[in-house]
């Protein structure tokens, strides 16, 4: 399925859409930024972890230890809140981490999604299947009109209608926008086997928007 976790699945992702609510000004995310999840990725996940070890010779979770934020949200404050022992417990590295999900928090009230976009490495992983999925989105430029709307409706800023990027770019996360809010009808889903890019008159399944 790709990424379709990240926008149907992933609680972090809900938070950031709620955050990107807040009446505050708003910044558009440069492109450059794509790079970003497979930085972490390397970096964070696979680079660090094997070759900075302890004394037995393992690494230590470096990205879930300094970085994510949704596990600082979504299972370090409700832990700490709930064991007063644990709070005794909590020194400079939770203050890190809640110091990283305020920034992560207030760059996601002015940019979409921001940390889906710039810096999760899960995303970055689950992108990688976006072409070879057993869903594809398929879109038909014959029908475009250029109304834009696709781009507007986007949360990952992917821009397929001018072919700029592809409509099944590692970025998109499958929140399905672009086929809900398309007047013509340019964007369709087909479903079929994996490593296949699906014929769309033949497996597409065009279902219009309400």
């Amino acid at each position: 399925m790709g990424r379709l976790p990240c926008s149907w699945l992933c609680p972090f992702g809900l938070i950031q859409e709620l955050l990107y609510r807040m009446p505050v000004p708003k910044i558009s995310m440069k492109k450059w930024f794509r790079a970003g999840p497979y930085i972490f990725l390397g970096l964070f996940v696979i680079v660090l972890p094997i070759l900075v070890v302890d004394a037995t010779g393992y690494g230590s979770t470096w990205f879930c230890k300094y970085v994510c934020p949704a596990g600082t949200l979504e299972a370090g404050i409700p832990l700490l809140t709930l064991n007063s022992n644990l709070r005794r417990a909590a020194g400079w590295l939770f203050v890190n981490k809640l110091v990283v999900l305020i920034a992560i928090s207030v760059w996601c009230m002015v940019t979409m999604r921001a940390f889906c976009r710039a810096i999760c490495p899960l995303g970055a992983i689950y992108g990688l299947f976006n072409r070879i999925s057993w869903l594809q989105l398929n879109f038909d430029p014959s029908r475009c009109v250029g109304c834009r709307a696709c781009k507007t409706a986007c949360p990952s800023d992917i821009s397929f209608y001018n072919g700029e990027d592809s409509i099944n770019s590692t970025a998109c996360i499958r929140c399905m926008r672009c086929h809900s809010i398309c007047p013509v009808n340019a964007v369709s889903l087909s479903f079929g086997p994996c490593l296949k890019t699906p014929d769309k008159e033949q497996a597409g399944i065009d279902i219009k928007a309400p």
